[in-house]
């Protein structure tokens, strides 16, 4: 399964990608402005699960209204299923972006006395957690609770259990164990036993290999393969402007769909009307239904971004009231260039920060050794 996010510039625009599971693949479609110094702002967002768009049909060709941003209006989307004959199993049908819980207990089995001794580093590409050695042969964290570290490129990267010492002039990594998130489905609890080695740590963790050195034991952990964005990818999209995009339109989406304002059902233009006189009446009532909820979630929106503006006075409300109310909601509404974000200047200060941030991003990059990435796919 992907997560796929097309952010439009222009219409008249197709893609073609392959996904895993199209039963829990997600399409955002994510049209922007593209102002002149400003940090192009969304139109809206439309929200496709395929699992319920192609739960009937496998060719679609629709209008779909925008939701959650400055702008309104329709977008009219087709897309179209070819299916592949291919029995994967559901380890491999996962998502490449996700969060790793590690359980805030792990037992050690067979290990030298010396390995219990020492702390353990779980780590990934982008995440790390500690655990502490007890008297009894475990590990754990040290506020009792589950380690999340943020994945990406799921099915290329592994993660590492490396043996610390206490000393930090002998900081080394004695022995290690190897988890490969390509052996685990999502969301899935799993108790894994994972096999401790000494040897080449660089090698073990760049190749597949069924031996990594010599075995001197093996520990058991509890861990559970989250799908999706989350916000432990925070830091990732402060230095990602592509991933920084994606979260904006998770969070969107996630916000409008509260507010009842994306419908995943269809809204259908007159054109297509004489092409679906197969379907029942079933569907045209659903249909209706669909309608009717997302007229009254936008008319409900509207009112309460009235009420969360805070710059109303009812009467009743005092200035420390309305700042607090309008600092709890600034972030939802400078999205739609309300609040202060109304005007010019703040706007164009803010694209002057971001601007300043990216280069400063890009500069450190440059003396960095780190991994070709291509980021996420946009398609114009």
């Amino acid at each position: 399964m992907e997560l796929l996010v097309l952010t439009c510039a222009q219409f008249n625009a197709g893609c073609e990608r392959f996904i895993r599971d199209w039963r829990n693949t997600e399409v955002h479609v994510s049209v922007r402005d593209a102002r002149i110094h400003e940090d192009d702002p969304l139109l809206g967002v439309v929200y496709l699960p395929l699992g319920k768009m192609f739960s009937k049909r496998a060719q679609i060709s629709d209008y779909f209204p925008l939701a959650g941003g400055v702008g309104f209006g329709r977008v009219r989307i087709s897309m179209v299923f070819r299916a592949v004959q291919l029995q994967a199993p559901p380890s491999l049908r996962g998502w490449e972006y996700g969060t790793l819980e590690v359980h805030p207990e792990i037992r050690a089995e067979d290990l030298p006395e010396d390995l219990k001794q020492m702390r353990l580093k779980v780590r990934t590409t982008l995440g790390r957690g500690k655990f502490r050695s007890h008297k009894d042969g475990t590990w754990k964290q040290k506020h009792d609770e589950s380690v999340n570290l943020a994945v990406r490129k799921r099915y290329s990267n592994c993660t590492v259990v490396e043996f610390r010492k206490d000393s930090a002039l002998l900081d080394k990594t004695p022995a290690f164990a190897i988890l490969w998130l390509k052996d685990i489905p999502d969301n899935e609890e799993q108790v894994l036993t994972l096999p401790v080695w000494k040897g080449d740590l660089k090698r073990a963790e760049a190749n597949v290999l069924p031996e990594s050195g010599e075995k001197v034991g093996s520990i058991k952990m509890t861990v559970r393969f989250w799908s999706g964005l989350s916000a432990f990818h925070a830091k990732l999209a402060r230095n990602d402007a592509n991933i920084h995009d994606v979260m904006e339109v998770l969070d969107v989406t996630k916000e409008s769909a509260e507010a009842n304002e994306v419908a995943p059902g269809m809204v259908r233009s007159e054109s297509d009307s004489s092409s679906d006189s197969d379907h029942d009446s079933q569907d045209r009532a659903d249909l209706d239904s669909e309608k009717q909820t997302l007229s009254s979630g936008i008319s409900s929106s509207q009112q309460g971004d009235e009420k969360q503006d805070g710059l109303q006075e009812d009467g009743k409300r005092g200035p420390i009231d309305a700042m607090k109310e309008y600092k709890k909601h600034a972030k939802q509404l400078h999205r739609k260039n309300k609040g202060i974000m109304q005007w010019k200047v703040p706007r164009t200060l803010h694209w002057v920060k971001h601007k300043a941030e990216h280069t400063e991003q890009k500069v450190v990059d440059m003396f960095k050794h780190h991994e070709r990435d291509t980021g996420v796919e946009t398609e114009v």
